[in-house]
């Protein structure tokens, strides 16, 4: 019984002491967490390469989220039209660029300082995008019947289009409180709120499209035209917004591909020069801090901002019978387009800048290219020791030699046997019994 509470004691001792050790060595771990956390934070090419990463999220996330909003609403096509000419495009710019950078990083050997400047050239080249993009838009949708359309003067097929409401109001005292129902005026190019707010009288359909005649505010000499009778007008409307012909979707697709194969083309290379800008023992912990910053400022923030910004260029909004704002029916096309790319603008210029401090930071690094060599086939062990391991005086028994022969080196390191013990005869072993 002693004995077995003496070996309790004995394990329960050690127990507590491996117990101690563990707590001892996890409080090592957090002190060298915490010592690699600050050298990251104070480690200033990392943290501007980390915080350029971030502003680049927020492109991905917040605008693309709405670039193709950006497209419908600006060149006033479907949803589906607006992804494909919007998704393609960005798609295969970027991937393009980013086979393309690697090649060209493989093939001429380009150093830290060569993707920096590769980086700080695409900043400078985005911003020139998207400020010639805002002078790619189309006109802002009219759409009369709204506060502050009660006038009307514009271009439409080389002809100049004047109107004026107060003969609408005045004779139909319209009032209308129906809700947004865009109708349009072939003959114009202009939409209407409603039928109301044209005066319509009446309505068909006819291959799935609403036609609606007899409107009055555009059959009574409401419209006026260059060279053009106004008794030719027979006051038809047609249901929906009235199609914009402006051709410069074309040239903004054209733009952005090339802008995405130009953003596509540094990508390889910024994640060697963020392995590059930190010590070996903390490129893990690095990779995992600059996902952190990137995912948590970036990626997350980016579509609430973003969306902030482009329901303030909402003008007309669907709202419930609580008066809560729902969706946006119609934006302001001029405003959303200077508000979005301008941002974009701003977020990129500042990646630019920080992107430049780590070019200056790390001008005269270069990238680690050294290679393993294959290590050597197994060489046969040599059952012969060299001469300058032996002594002359050792001998040994090589294992390919009866037990009974000693060999020992000889002058020049080569075994020479020595002795050879005889094995007994057979009488002499029965004499040895008797």
């Amino acid at each position: 019984m002693s004995r077995q509470k003496k070996a309790e004691a004995d394990s329960s001792s050690s127990s507590s002491e491996a117990t101690s050790q563990a707590a001892c060595d996890s409080s090592v771990t957090c002190r060298e967490f915490i010592v690699n956390l600050q050298r990251l934070f104070t480690n200033l090419p990392f943290m501007c390469r980390a915080w350029s990463s971030c502003l680049d999220g927020m492109i991905i996330t917040g605008f693309l989220s709405f670039f193709f909003k950006f497209i419908a609403q600006q060149y006033q096509i479907s949803p589906a039209v607006a992804s494909l000419s919007g998704g393609v495009p960005t798609i295969f710019g970027i991937a393009l660029g980013v086979v393309g950078g690697g090649l060209l990083i493989k093939k001429y050997h380009l150093q830290p300082r060569h993707v920096g400047l590769m980086l700080v050239v695409t900043a400078g080249l985005l911003c020139v995008v998207f400020l010639v993009n805002i002078a790619l838009g189309c006109e802002r949708t009219e759409v009369l019947g709204l506060p502050g359309s009660e006038s009307l003067h514009k271009m439409y097929e080389g002809y100049s289009v004047s109107f004026n409401n107060s003969y609408c109001s005045a004779s139909l005292s319209c009032g209308c409180q129906e809700d947004f129902r865009p109708v349009c005026d072939p003959k114009s190019g202009v939409n209407f709120y409603s039928p109301c707010h044209a005066g319509c009288g009446s309505s068909r359909l006819h291959h799935d499209i609403e036609y609606f005649d007899n409107c009055t505010c555009v059959k009574n000499s409401v419209w006026f035209y260059d060279d053009v009778d106004n008794d030719s007008l027979n006051g038809r409307m047609i249901g929906g917004f009235c199609p914009k012909r402006c051709p410069n979707i074309y040239a903004f697709v054209c733009i952005m591909f090339i802008a995405m194969f130009c953003m596509g083309l540094p990508l390889a290379g910024s994640i060697m020069i963020q392995y590059r800008l930190v010590d070996p023992d903390l490129k893990a912990m690095s990779t995992g801090l600059l996902l952190l910053i990137t995912s948590a400022f970036g990626y997350l923030p980016a579509p609430i901002f973003v969306g902030a910004i482009v329901d303030s260029t909402c003008r007309l909004w669907q709202t419930s019978s609580c008066g809560e704002k729902k969706f946006c029916l119609l934006y302001d096309t001029d405003e959303f387009r200077w508000k979005f790319l301008i941002t974009a603008v701003c977020i990129k210029a500042v990646g630019g800048v920080l992107d430049a401090v780590v070019t200056i930071k790390m001008w005269n690094m270069l990238f680690d290219r050294t290679t393993e060599e294959p290590a050597l086939p197994a060489s046969k062990p040599n059952p012969f020791p060299s001469a300058s391991s032996l002594s002359p005086s050792m001998s040994f028994s090589s294992p390919s030699l009866p037990s009974n022969v000693t060999v020992s080196p000889d002058s020049f390191g080569t075994p020479s046997v020595v002795s050879q013990t005889r094995p007994p005869f057979l009488h002499e072993i029965s004499e040895s019994r008797l």
